[in-house]
């Protein structure tokens, strides 16, 4: 074939300190074929990674607050949203994300997400009719992977200022793949990983208000 095709990939986690990285092979073989000794020096200096978050109503989220974590579990980077809700840092190496927002509720949870939530549960449509994969994490309130009767009590607790589990921001992959989330199996990997290997891409993420399950952020 005329077509080029690659041999083999060579793949690994990138370092703060290795900026660049030499390959060097030699007598090389592959199915009886003998190929010239190869070297290459690969670039790995930091380069910038840029995205957004917005809620899952498509609000933008100001002041998310963007910590990386390095593969021992150092924090490297830190930033914050702008009014956009777009953030960029420098990538230096392949870092595990966390997103941080806080929330004081002011009448955005109420006993209306109480009653979508008791609606789920029992496997109906929320108010407005729809019953959309990210309301199932939305509903979640005491965060124990599925939405049941608990969740409705103590979203109605939480809308009326009595002790309950608190309203909070969760952040997920803007492709998340969603088609498993239902009322009894409301977890997913919400694991923020970012590859060095990713700074050709803007990276976008949805921020979930848990307890808002009628979306009004």
């Amino acid at each position: 074939s005329s077509e080029d095709v690659p041999l083999f990939s060579i793949t690994g986690s990138k370092t703060a300190s290795l900026d660049m990285v030499e390959v060097d092979f030699s007598a090389i073989i592959v199915n009886d074929v003998f190929y010239d000794d190869y070297s290459s020096t690969v670039d790995t200096t930091p380069g910038t990674l840029s995205g957004s978050i917005v809620s899952r109503t498509g609000t933008a989220i100001e002041e998310a607050t963007i910590i990386g974590f390095d593969m021992i579990g150092n924090e490297s980077i830190s930033t914050l949203t702008d009014s956009s809700g777009n953030f960029n840092f420098t990538l230096a190496e392949d870092v595990t994300l966390e997103i941080e927002k806080d929330f004081v509720n002011n009448r955005t949870v109420t006993v209306r997400d109480a009653l979508d939530a008791l609606k789920l549960a029992i496997g109906l449509p929320k108010s407005d009719g729809v019953a959309n994969p990210l309301d199932f994490l939305a509903a979640d309130m005491n965060q124990d992977g599925k939405v049941s009767v608990r969740d409705a009590l103590d979203i109605l607790k939480y809308s009326i200022n009595l002790a309950s589990s608190p309203a909070h921001w969760k952040f997920v992959p803007e492709d998340l793949d969603t088609s498993g989330l239902l009322s009894n199996d409301a977890s997913c990997n919400d694991t923020l990983a970012i590859s060095y290997s990713d700074l050709g891409s803007d990276h976008s993420f949805i921020g979930i208000l848990v307890g808002d399950v009628n979306g009004t952020l």
